[in-house]
């Protein structure tokens, strides 16, 4: 899987080094490192790949290279994670600051709660899962979960000690029994998806 990633990664640099063709008087040209990817996801016939600064959208059909910055209409820079949801046919793009950005088609909806929220500390996002329309953020203080039909964060969930933030590096559904489970730097916690999950005594080890 690695050695496919970073073959993927070189097809995309020289396709994209072979679209730098000279420009026009009074035309002006991204100068951006897409070479430097951090993050790759797939739906709907297309791969995207972030980097810090933007990311590339890569049709697997016609071979066709798009790139996305906030030239294009993306609200930010420092990608840190991004994912795209079959369920929802749109690409969540997470943000360094906890910005973010919903992508379907050519309309970029960003939502700032995070980034804008009275929280000391980390605002980073380091992984997404979806359930549904639904994005689980794994958050550097927290849980955060999106409605990506409503383009809107539903819910967020400070579950350390006493509701303190606390890193949060993976979130897991598991249907079968209806529970909510996060690696956390604390060590792995748990809670029923139909306690009060705001509730910080809702989880336990």
């Amino acid at each position: 899987m690695r050695y496919l990633f970073f073959v993927f990664l070189s097809v995309i640099s020289l396709q994209v080094s072979a679209q730098n063709t000279e420009l026009g008087i009074g035309q002006w040209r991204e100068h951006l490192p897409f070479n430097r990817a951090n993050s790759v996801s797939a739906g709907n016939g297309k791969i995207y790949c972030g980097s810090e600064a933007a990311f590339i959208e890569y049709d697997l059909n016609s071979d066709q290279i798009t790139r996305h910055s906030t030239v294009s209409g993306l609200s930010d820079i420092g990608i840190e994670v991004l994912k795209f949801n079959t369920y929802t046919n749109s690409l969540l793009v997470a943000y360094k600051n906890g910005n973010l950005d919903i992508v379907k088609g050519s309309v970029v909806t960003n939502i700032p709660a995070v980034k804008d929220a009275n929280i000391i500390g980390d605002k980073g996002v380091y992984n997404i899962r979806f359930e549904k329309e639904l994005a689980y953020l794994s958050c550097g203080f927290g849980i955060v979960v999106v409605n990506m039909s409503r383009r809107e964060v539903k819910d967020t969930y400070l579950i350390g000690k006493n509701s303190k933030p606390i890193h949060v590096n993976d979130v897991f559904i598991a249907n079968g029994n209806n529970q909510i489970i996060a690696a956390t730097e604390s060590g792995v916690i748990q809670a029923n998806l139909d306690d009060n999950l705001s509730d910080f005594n809702s989880w336990s080890l």
